[in-house]
């Protein structure tokens, strides 16, 4: 399960850090970045799934349609890094 997700730089966003949980709810006004969320981890997963290793983020297949590179940088600054860092909790149940 996903329990933290941070970026910076990534579309509406310029920094991230949410913490997750089993139900995790995404609330505000329109155009506050809600759908950004969600974009950038269909984005990671897309790039997880693709199969060409030449590219380092797919920013345009299955799930997610983004655009180029300067449409998803924050503020279409292409000096900024995309930067993130995911925090994966894992539950063993044992009988």
């Amino acid at each position: 399960m996903l329990s933290r997700l941070r970026f910076t730089n990534f579309k509406a966003w310029g920094k991230v850090d949410l913490g997750c949980a089993r139900v995790t709810g995404l609330f505000g006004t329109n155009s506050s970045g809600k759908t950004s969320i969600l974009q950038f981890l269909l984005m990671l997963k897309q790039t997880k799934e693709a199969t060409d290793r030449a590219i380092s983020v797919e920013l345009n297949g299955e799930y997610v349609q983004l655009g180029t590179f300067r449409d998803t940088i924050h503020l279409h600054d292409e000096k900024g890094p995309l930067k993130l860092m995911s925090s994966l909790c894992v539950i063993i149940i044992l009988y």
